[in-house]
């Protein structure tokens, strides 16, 4: 697999300077944190794997309360409509 070299700046930027810089990047992975840009580990796919697991119980969650299953409530607004 080819290796994508990238160099982290090595200033503080501001949240506009970081998103200009960052959209030009062949990667994505990357994150500021108080001005710093640091690059971010790749995702393996046993993280993928549970980002999958958990949009797939929200979504069953979404549908449970769409049936009415007992145990999963509707919010009501205060004219009593769903």
């Amino acid at each position: 697999m080819p290796r994508v070299q990238s160099f982290e700046p090595e200033v503080r930027m501001t949240r506009e300077e970081y998103r200009a810089w960052a959209e030009r990047q062949p990667s994505h992975r990357f994150e500021r944190i108080e001005g710093v840009v640091v690059a971010m580990a790749p995702e393996r796919a046993a993280h993928n794997l549970r980002k999958i697991s958990a949009v797939n119980a929200l979504r069953a969650a979404v549908r449970r309360a769409r049936t009415g299953v007992p145990g999963i409530h509707r919010r009501h607004d205060h004219r009593g409509r769903r």
